[in-house]
């Protein structure tokens, strides 16, 4: 699998006006911890399960813990990311 330069990869976050002010000096640094609250989780009362391949992976991976993946059915709707 060839390995991507991720430095290069481009995004935008939308942040509400009344956070702006809590940013000043951010841009200072070369990566930030950015956590959001992820609104699609396993459907109520049901556990997901614990291992599984990404599906842009598939054919490609073994499956992996779900707390090593960015799988769309989590136990939490914690994201954490590196920007």
């Amino acid at each position: 699998m060839r390995e991507r330069n991720r430095a290069s990869e481009h995004g935008t976050i939308e942040i509400a006006g009344r956070y702006q002010e809590g940013l000043d000096g951010l841009a200072e640094f070369d990566y930030a911890w950015l956590m959001t609250w992820l609104h699609r989780l396993a459907e109520p009362g049901s556990d997901p399960p614990l291992r599984h391949v990404p599906f842009l992976l598939r054919g490609q991976w073994r499956p992996k813990g779900i707390f090593a993946t960015r799988g769309p059915k989590r136990i939490n709707p914690i994201g954490l990311s590196l920007i």
